[in-house]
This record gives structure tokens, C-alpha cells and sequence, in this order.
């Protein structure tokens, strides 16, 4: 084996080691939350069983787990995580999309940066709660009004994620590619594109599960299934163990959003050096 090769491994050696410590912390650190978890739930059952808590308020674990199951068992479950979670998708989808446009020409456009961010963040501070009743009264109370709501809250997230990322480009990176001979569609792509990824997957991230909640919400105002249906009709009966189960609902739907999100943005940023040690 030449030395250049026996070098080459030895430099790799300490790489994985660390890479193999990472991952171990990793493992670590999960086993500890699912434990925390757990630790939390059984003190609650107990809390539950023996009186400490009245169960009509608070409910148990295993209260929560029967109302599941019997929404599974009539086969409502599926019917209404499928509305809600196609409500959130479509509104998020068109408002990541038309968001990060509108934030590239805003961090590019001087003249319509200085006419439209003010009024942009204006328009952000109105609470789109307030604006729901609205949509409904506009678009029905069926899944058009929800999927709008979502668009009015995700698209001013994506719009100023991405537009301070824009603003974060430097001059010294923009007229080094000009000294090179790239256009202004190539700098685009290769420069300031690249530059904006991790600014554009904080918002995707966010508005990921601003979604999730725009929805919920306009389906407790007026709908005709949903979680947040689920939730205000288990709420309107006292069925206290139904609002905990739908928020149980609503928390592994946001978990499996968070990981497929991070997932595609550690999978596409494989150049950003890792910082967690």
C-alpha cells in the first residue's frame, strides 16, 4: 500500500471517530427524551388512578389511548388526519413557493424593497385568526377557506426568510463572480441561490408548522371535518380524554413534519459543515 494511501486513512481515522461520537450522543440523547417521556406519562396514570387529579379534567394516558382507539375502530381517525393534513400541505406548498419569489425579487429590487417592506410588515402584524371568519365567509367552510388561511401565514414567513437571506449575500462574493465572467443569471443560481438554502429551510421549517396550526384553527371555526373539528366537538362535550387525544394527533403529525423537513435540508446541505459536536 503506497504512503499516500496509508496517510490518507490515517487522516480519516479521527474523522470517524468523531463522526461515530456524534452519532452515539445522538442516540444518547434520544434515549433520554423517550425515557423523560415515559417517566412523565406513568406519573400521570398514577396521578389519575389513585385521585391525586380528578380524571375528568386532566384525563390519563390510558384514556387518551381508548378515545384513539376508537377512532381508529370506526375508521373517523384516517378520514380527519387526511383533511387536515391536506389542508396544511396544499396552504403551505403555495405559500413556500410564492413566499420565497417574492422574498428573492424584494432582497434583489431596491426600489420595490423600499415600497413594499414597510407595508409587508404591516400587513404581517394582523392576526390572520382574525381574518379567518372571513375565508369561511368567502370560500365555504369547507377546505378552500382552511388552505387559504394557511397561505396568508406561511407566505410572509418565506417572504422575510427568504429576503433577509438575499440581504445577507455578500458584495465581496457578488463581485468576485462578476470578475470571473458569470452572469447575472448564473450568479443567481451559483451565488446567491446556494447562499439563501439554509435561510429558505428555517422558514420552510417554520411555516411547516405554522401550517399545520393555520389549519387547526380554521377548522375550529367552521368545518366539516378535521382535527380541529374533532378537537372543538370533543371540547363542546366535556369529552376532555377527545380534546387530549386530538392534540395527540395534531403532535405526531408535527413531529413527522419536522423530520421529513430535516431530513430533506440534511440531505441537501451536505456542504454546510456540521457545527454540533
Amino acid at each position: 500500500m503506497s504512503e499516500h494511501r496509508v496517510g490518507a486513512i490515517e487522516a480519516d481515522v479521527p474523522e470517524m471517530v468523531r463522526q461515530g461520537g456524534r452519532e452515539a450522543h445522538a442516540i444518547g440523547y434520544t434515549v433520554a427524551q423517550i425515557a423523560v417521556v415515559l417517566v412523565f406519562l406513568a406519573l400521570w396514570q398514577a396521578a389519575a388512578y389513585t385521585g391525586l387529579i380528578d380524571p375528568f379534567f386532566i384525563s390519563s394516558p390510558v384514556d387518551i389511548a381508548l378515545k384513539l382507539e376508537s377512532w381508529v375502530a370506526d375508521g373517523s381517525l384516517y378520514h380527519h388526519m387526511i383533511v387536515t393534513l391536506r389542508e396544511s400541505l396544499i396552504g403551505w406548498v403555495i405559500g413556500s413557493i410564492a413566499g420565497t419569489l417574492i422574498g428573492f425579487v424584494l432582497g434583489r429590487v431596491e426600489v420595490i424593497r423600499r415600497i413594499f417592506v414597510p407595508l409587508l410588515h404591516l400587513a404581517n402584524t394582523l392576526p390572520r385568526v382574525a381574518l379567518a371568519p372571513l375565508f369561511i365567509f368567502w370560500f365555504g367552510i369547507g377546505e378552500p377557506s382552511k388552505v387559504i388561511l394557511v397561505i396568508t401565514i406561511v407566505v410572509f414567513i418565506m417572504i422575510f426568510n427568504t429576503y433577509s437571506g438575499v440581504l445577507t449575500v455578500g458584495a465581496d462574493h457578488l463581485i468576485t463572480a462578476r470578475l470571473f465572467g458569470k452572469s447575472e443569471r448564473k450568479i443567481w443560481i451559483e451565488v446567491i441561490f446556494p447562499w439563501c438554502v439554509p435561510w429558505i429551510f428555517a422558514g420552510l421549517r417554520l411555516g411547516l408548522a405554522w401550517s399545520l396550526s393555520g389549519a387547526v384553527v380554521g377548522e375550529f371555526i367552521a368545518a366539516r371535518a378535521g382535527i380541529g373539528y374533532v378537537i372543538f366537538n370533543a371540547a363542546s362535550s366535556l369529552d376532555n380524554a377527545g380534546v387530549l387525544a386530538g392534540c395527540v394527533l395534531l403532535l405526531a403529525m408535527a413531529m413527522v413534519f419536522f423530520f421529513g423537513i430535516s431530513a430533506a435540508e440534511k440531505r441537501l446541505l451536505k456542504w454546510r459543515p456540521d457545527t454540533i459536536g
